[in-house]
């Protein structure tokens, strides 16, 4: 026996349903989660927001460095790329770059997830943000690995000391 109820209906009490509840899909927005979900969801059902960091300390010079940041769990995409000199580089030549790379599971062929590395040169003004801009899809598979490279060139100045990087990553559950 089916009952088809039309219209809008509300329940001023709990509702218990005997066998599975179907919804059209896209029917739970924002505004329709609980700002307390994070108690009842597991995080294994969503999309996970993390940070990924990388720092030379301050008062040292930036050195060139290779440094594995993730291990992906699932398909993700990269959402933002920022770099901020705590002491830029002052006269002559000296600079460094820093850049995003990914590669696949059982590859070791990496490629950059930025348009173009960022550049922290005498130009660039202390304890100022610098944003990367992405490349038209950097997104991920589940096994890729990212890497954060930074390259220091030149030969006369002052080499930048201390550096901070933070990628902004979005990863479906594994």
């Amino acid at each position: 026996m089916s009952t088809d109820i039309r219209g809008d209906t509300i329940f001023h009490d709990d509702v218990s349903f005997g066998a599975g509840v179907f919804v059209p899909a896209g029917s739970f927005d924002d505004d329709a989660i609980s700002s307390n979900a994070n108690k009842r969801i597991q995080s294994s059902k969503v999309v996970q927001r993390v940070d990924l960091n990388y720092q030379q300390a301050d008062g040292v010079d930036v050195a060139t460095a290779s440094v594995l940041l993730r291990l992906c769990r699932g398909a993700g995409k990269l959402l933002d790329f920022q770099v901020r000199p705590t002491t830029a580089p002052t006269g002559g030549d000296k600079k460094y770059t820093v850049d995003l790379q990914k590669a696949a599971d059982a590859s070791a062929v990496y490629s950059t997830l930025l348009d173009a590395p960022i550049t922290v040169d005498n130009t660039s003004v202390n304890e100022t943000k610098q944003q990367a801009t992405l490349i038209a899809s950097p997104v991920t598979a589940a096994g890729d690995a990212i890497k954060v490279i930074v390259t220091a060139s030149g030969s006369t100045g002052s080499q930048g000391q201390g550096v901070i990087v933070t990628a902004s990553y979005e990863e479906a559950p594994s």
